[in-house]
């Protein structure tokens, strides 16, 4: 077996295999994120809450909520949700994850 031969035995998986890695992230990155913000931390009072559709990214969402944060004198609490849908039915986000 020439050493070419051996080259192309090596280099097909480990494209193959950088191939599968960057599917993967690039699948994991997408999708939006909302923001919502409670402030002086009242989660029962609904029509407080800020929430803001559209954001690219948890770093954005974030960066939102810290605006907002800027406006109250206090107290206030927000969270980031990825992929959020409302379920009508029940008047509530459903999120495929939900960080600060």
């Amino acid at each position: 077996m020439s050493a070419a031969s051996v080259r192309k035995n090596v280099i097909k998986p480990y494209l193959l295999t950088v191939g599968i890695m960057l599917l993967f992230f690039i699948v994991g990155c997408k999708g939006t994120w909302t923001g919502f913000f409670y402030p002086h931390g009242n989660l029962s009072d609904e029509t407080q809450w800020r929430i803001r559709h559209g954001l690219k990214s948890l770093e954005e969402c974030r960066d939102w909520a810290e605006g907002q944060m800027a406006t109250t004198d206090g107290g206030d609490d927000y969270e980031c949700g990825k992929n959020c849908k409302l379920k009508k039915d029940y008047k509530i986000y459903i999120c495929d994850e939900t960080v600060k």
